[in-house]
């Protein structure tokens, strides 16, 4: 987990992200060739030879040295699969393709980063109320969740719920969304934050909560908790950074528990390069199982 990328390495990742990011390549770069499934990067299965021809063209262009050129090629499919399985979990969870949206935040690794990139579209006003309310709720967006609501108008409030069931969200969508508006129609009382929104933590897919949240729950909720995030968010920012800042001890005690999330985790860009020293280190932790992953 102490992935550490070099400078160039960045500087390749940056202007690959621009090259991505480009309007005149909105359409073949967004375009999918086939249906998201796992989440594991494959340059072939992803970047077919017109793609590469495309952007080598680009490329050579703006007189970037075919060294450099090469590795910058092979830095877009992994990105242009980031941008794929963040499009494809938030059109599942929400039933909105936010795909169009082109303010996305993107890492100095290449990885889009989700907490970021939630609050930025949640404050956008390419979406309505309908699509940016839930978003907030569920990635604990409090402020933005306090201000969209006192901006929507009563007939929106309203069809609020109807909205969510009929397009077909996720239950735990449905659900976050309703204990945030049970606090919201109490008063929005910060000392009651805790009292309405504890039970979240217990959704399937939860999102790390904030702070004061955390400081709250006792040591068993913690522990559990820690465990469904890893269960439930390995293959994206989410879970990624959630253990990167965490104390190395208590996340390798955590990994050995879940050997096989944590393992995954590694096998998900960027940290491909850490999965045989990560499998080393868990080894004595691996069951039967951990080889039909």
């Amino acid at each position: 987990m102490n992935f550490v990328a070099s400078l160039k390495r960045i500087a390749l990742v940056k202007v690959a992200i621009i090259i991505f990011n480009n309007p005149e390549n909105q359409d073949i770069v967004r375009k999918s060739d086939r249906p998201i499934s796992d989440g594991l990067c494959s340059v072939n299965e992803i970047y077919t030879l017109s793609k590469y021809l495309y952007f080598k063209q680009k490329c050579s262009n703006c007189g970037i040295p075919n060294v450099l050129m090469e590795k910058i090629l092979q830095l877009i499919p992994p990105i242009r699969r980031q941008f794929e399985d963040w499009r494809y979990e938030h059109s599942f969870n929400f039933r909105h393709d936010f795909g169009q949206m082109n303010d996305i935040c993107w890492s100095f690794l290449g990885t889009i980063d989700y907490m970021e990139t939630a609050k930025r579209l949640v404050r956008s006003e390419d979406f309505t109320f309908f699509q940016r309310f839930p978003v907030a709720c569920f990635y604990w967006l409090t402020n933005d969740v306090l201000r969209l609501w006192l901006a929507a108008s009563t007939t929106e409030k309203e069809n609020l719920i109807p909205y969510i069931i009929d397009c077909g969200s996720r239950k735990n969508i449905l659900s976050a969304v309703k204990q945030w508006i049970k606090w919201l129609e109490d008063g929005a009382v910060q000392k009651r934050h805790y009292k309405y929104l504890k039970k979240l933590i217990h959704f399937p897919g939860v999102i790390p909560p904030p702070f004061e949240i955390w400081q709250k729950l006792s040591t068993e909720e913690v522990k559990c908790l820690r465990r469904r995030i890893l269960r439930d968010h390995f293959g994206t920012s989410i879970g990624r950074d959630f253990f990167f800042r965490m104390d190395a001890n208590i996340r390798m005690e955590l990994f050995k528990q879940d050997a096989h999330s944590a393992l995954s985790m590694h096998l998900h860009w960027p940290l491909q390069t850490e999965f045989l020293e990560m499998a080393k280190r868990l080894y004595s932790s691996m069951d039967g199982f951990i080889f039909f992953m």
